[in-house]
């Protein structure tokens, strides 16, 4: 899809939010308006990323998080990992999604709904007047939606096994519009809940700062 800068521009003006994502479906990158940097929120994040411990204190939090996502999603699955890092997590539940599909039909599955999930996230950091220079690389490393879309992306494997379960088709090309058109379908239906889950991310994380 081509756009105007002019297009960009008055969507931002109108505070509407644009993630870009790859003909694969997975996010590359946001679009969020402006807001006062200055805000409590805002100055919350300003606060903690000026500490010189702020990173260890971040990753030991962000990792906390994701580990309970993950206990989620082997439970549902009802997996044996070899143990709860990510990467054999994720490998054992690829092998799990491998008796429905094909490998590389769910991982582009995963993405595409990931790019929805981060579209989501973008809009909803876009709600609370959480400013964007505040939010990626304002201290090297940190990028908070990215963390949050990895986060709370566990939780899509379980609607991937679902879909499977239910007998649905698997497209003979993932790359046509209508398989598209069915993944945003698919993402619709849990919105209201994925929306719960980033709203309480967040709040887990003003708690984590301090209430």
């Amino acid at each position: 899809v081509e756009w105007s800068h002019e297009a960009l521009v008055a969507c931002l003006d109108l505070g509407i939010t644009i993630t870009f994502l790859t003909p694969g479906g997975d996010a590359r990158g946001f679009g969020m308006p402006t807001c006062d940097p200055g805000t409590r929120q805002n100055q919350r994040i300003e606060e903690f990323l000026s500490r010189s411990d702020w990173a260890a204190l971040y990753s030991n939090w962000f990792r906390a998080y994701e580990r309970l996502e993950i206990l989620g999603v082997v439970r549902g699955f009802k997996i044996r990992a070899r143990d709860l890092r990510p990467e054999p997590v994720r490998e054992a539940i690829e092998n799990r999604l491998t008796r429905f599909a094909p490998r590389k039909f769910c991982q582009v599955f995963k993405k595409s709904l990931d790019g929805l999930l981060a579209a989501q996230v973008n809009e909803t950091l876009a709600a609370e007047k959480l400013a964007p220079a505040m939010l990626v690389e304002r201290r090297p490393g940190f990028h908070f939606p990215r963390d949050a879309i990895r986060v709370l992306g566990w939780r899509l494997y379980a609607d991937i096994l679902h879909y499977f379960e239910r007998g649905s088709p698997v497209p003979r090309d993932f790359r046509t519009a209508s398989w598209r058109r069915r993944v945003v379908t698919i993402f619709q239906s849990c919105g209201r809940r994925e929306q719960r889950r980033i709203l309480r991310y967040l709040d887990s994380f003003w708690f984590w700062l301090g209430g």
